[in-house]
């Protein structure tokens, strides 16, 4: 594939992804939360990370395994189809029967259970449709795996913003209707990529032949275990809280925790794109230093300027995306989670590459030490801090594995971002939360101090040397193999 067309390709990719979901979470789903009562949404967003905390039951590696074997042999996917469909519906059940017990051990309330069960819908469903997309993506229809991967959340963005923008049919929004237009549109989803499979990879062997389970086991294990410890102890926080503090404490979180979602969801996508260059050039110590540190550039530092930029206005940004719920704001807890977002994106840049080495043993107990840190913070600082404290037990477990992943890099590969480059970074970013905080006292208004702020953030790194087009031509200059279609 020419350069050029491999960068397009990249752009469509991610440009959908990032339009349809940035409508979803900023502008539909923030929406929402300001027209519900906060006892409905709270219960919503405490459900629904509930619900992730098991998701990794719906899959355990089967989509990795059926991925590359699908890109090696097309024949995979027509001889295992059913057995895959099979072995699915059978962690289906595993899936539910977890969630019951664990519904039964919180002591659901009957309205919960209520709302548990489309929402647990829309996780079974969704993984089926994972499941498809695998296929279509192994066979490098990239274009039409991107499609498929927003069509569910492009159904909700019409259908529910004009539940909220049409008077006549505002009384549709309610927490149950909002839950069940999700499943509708994973379902949409469904239809669309079962069809897609059939039509572009031909039909199927109707029988039943079971994928290599113990083979799958042995070789996802690892990955499977990292996915489900990592799920742990970054959602565990938001059922803690329903738990311990109820569902307006989840609400009151959820509104700091929307951004964080938003940043997490544009830093996956690079990690994504990250992760077979990674693999592909392991063994070129040269080349990934350089991958890691044009990564830091363009996702680190712009989510440390972006975290400083909040820091100086917190309450006044969270009074802008929720005016209707100004009483309800945490200022602290939307601080708190917007730099534990920094090592977020540390983790999804360094931690991919330790994966791309195969180093999972090393962070499958990094992130079991994390999940019972972070679990032991919740446990302390709830009570008395609330959502602040669940905030602070965030920022505290990211930055640990962060710091985790950098020094098993550091160990296990003899490499480092480099003094001078981590030097020039802290110099720029000083610099600029310098300028930024002292000015504050120069703006009357909120909106043109950040604008002021976002200004000095890009003459800064463009003045220190963090940023420049030809480093960001770099990230395009990677080929693939095969011709993507559509």
């Amino acid at each position: 594939m020419k350069r050029q067309k491999f960068f397009a390709d990249v752009l469509f990719v991610q440009g959908l992804n990032i339009s349809v979901k940035a409508a979803w979470i900023l502008l539909i789903d923030r929406a929402v939360q300001n027209s519900l009562p906060e006892r409905d949404y709270g219960s919503y967003f405490g459900v629904l990370s509930f619900t992730i905390l098991f998701i990794i039951l719906l899959d355990l590696g089967f989509n990795n395994l059926n991925s590359r074997s699908v890109a090696k042999d097309i024949n995979y996917y027509r001889e295992n189809f059913v057995g895959y469909i099979v072995t699915k519906l059978i962690t289906t059940v595993l899936f539910l029967t977890a969630l019951m017990i664990g519904a039964w051990f919180l002591g659901y309330s009957e309205n919960q259970i209520q709302l548990l069960i489309p929402l647990a819908a829309f996780q079974i469903i969704s993984s089926f449709n994972a499941y498809f997309r695998s296929n279509l993506s192994a066979s490098h229809r990239f274009k039409m795996d991107a499609v498929l991967a927003v069509i569910d959340r492009l159904i909700v963005v019409i259908v529910v913003g004009t539940w909220l923008t049409v008077d006549s049919m505002r009384h549709y929004l309610n927490i149950w209707n909002f839950a069940m237009i999700q499943v509708i549109g994973s379902l949409a989803t469904l239809f669309v990529s079962l069809t897609l499979n059939r039509i572009v990879l031909g039909p199927v062997q109707w029988k039943v032949h079971f994928p290599g389970l113990k083979n799958l086991f042995r070789k996802s294990a690892p990955y499977a275990i990292l996915a489900a410890l990592m799920a742990l102890y970054t959602r565990v926080d938001a059922v803690m809280i329903q738990y311990m503090k109820g569902d307006e404490a989840a609400d009151v979180y959820a509104m700091g925790y929307r951004l964080l979602d938003a940043g997490s969801m544009v830093a996956a996508l690079l990690s994504g794109m990250l992760l077979p260059m990674f693999s592909r050039e392991s063994e070129n110590a040269t080349v990934t230093r350089k991958l890691i540190g044009i990564s830091a550039r363009i996702l680190i530092v712009p989510a440390t300027i972006f975290a400083l930029l909040i820091a100086a206005h917190p309450g006044e940004i969270l009074t802008l995306m929720y005016p209707d719920k100004v009483n309800s704001i945490a200022p602290v807890t939307f601080t708190f989670l917007m730099f534990s977002f920094v090592s977020s994106c540390t983790i999804f840049i360094v931690g991919t590459f330790l994966t791309a080495l195969g180093k999972m043993r090393y962070l499958n107990i990094l992130a079991m030490i994390s999940v019972g840190l972070n679990v032991l913070l919740n446990a302390i600082l709830i009570p008395s801090m609330s959502t602040d404290g669940a905030a602070l037990a965030t920022l505290i477990t990211q930055s640990f594995f962060a710091l985790g992943c950098v020094n098993g890099w550091r160990k296990e590969v003899g490499q480092s971002f480099g003094f001078s480059d981590v030097k020039t970074a802290l110099a720029a970013l000083s610099a600029f939360a310098l300028i930024y905080f002292l000015s504050g006292q120069f703006f009357k208004n909120t909106l043109v101090h950040i604008a002021f702020g976002l200004a000095v953030a890009l003459l800064v790194v463009v003045a220190s040397g963090l940023i420049n087009i030809r480093m960001l031509k770099q990230m395009s200059s990677r080929k693939t193999q095969e011709p993507s279609d559509f």
